[in-house]
């Protein structure tokens, strides 16, 4: 998740500092340290993708429990492993398979704060709303977007080759998910990976484009006949018909 987002410039300048002040408090508040095993999870998923492209994907949070909650601030590191071969190269709050945790809700959110340039092989997000007023609810069953992350696969990375995504909370923050009164919640983490798959070859696609028009061309003739011998049988009929009047 990135610094720019798409905040008018009158919350955005504000905001800035606030933010800064919103998460040291958070870093100072809470001093339990984080809970796995709730029903909570933080989720990096599984993607494929070929050398030299850039692909991107959404880190979601996901209410597996039958209750719901009130989320007020996130935190997550995401790291590469092997180091090698792909490289994150953004992190913006523009989610694309689930809407933004706090875009979502009404309340306004505060700029997101990224600790790490990129690109990289590993970074670290956070963001909150204006505490310790504002809350995203998160019923059960509801997936929202922490963030989506962009990476890109070099071209020399051979086929078959799997990259780890591992999630981790962030070092400075105690609890990687917190409410508006700065209690943290039991959560899991779900690591994804990314597989390197290869891109067939121009031939063998075109061989493919050409084998499935050679079948549709050969279904519309099919088609077209059986429609001709349906229209002719009748005129064949009367034909019939008008023979043997005539031989009466």
């Amino acid at each position: 998740m990135s610094t720019h987002t798409n905040h008018p410039a009158s919350l955005t300048q504000p905001r800035s500092l606030l933010v800064g002040i919103a998460l040291a408090i958070l870093a100072a508040g809470i001093s339990t340290p984080p809970a796995f095993g709730g029903s909570l999870t933080i989720e990096a998923p599984n993607v494929t993708a070929s050398a030299g492209q850039t692909v991107s994907f959404d880190v979601l949070l996901v209410n597996n429990d039958l209750i719901g909650y009130q989320i007020a601030g996130d935190a997550f590191t995401l790291t590469l492993s092997p180091s090698v071969g792909v490289t994150f190269t953004d992190a913006t709050t523009l989610t694309t398979t689930a809407p933004y945790i706090y875009q979502a809700s009404s309340d306004v959110d505060l700029p997101t704060t990224l600790y790490d340039s990129l690109p990289g092989t590993s970074f670290t997000a956070a963001d909150t709303v204006d505490l310790p007023y504002h809350y995203q609810q998160v019923d059960p069953g509801a997936s929202f977007g922490l963030g989506n992350v962009s990476f890109s696969v070099a071209p020399t990375v051979a086929p078959n080759s799997v990259f780890q995504l591992i999630l981790t909370p962030y070092s400075q923050f105690p609890a990687a998910l917190n409410d508006q009164n700065l209690n943290y919640f039991p959560y899991d983490v779900v690591d994804g990976t990314i597989t390197i798959v290869e891109i067939p070859e121009p031939s063998s696609l075109f061989m493919a484009c050409i084998s499935a028009l050679s079948g549709l061309v050969i279904a519309w003739r099919r088609t077209r006949a059986g429609r001709l011998a349906r229209l002719r049988m009748p005129k064949a009929r009367d034909h019939a018909r008008s023979l043997e009047s005539q031989n009466s």
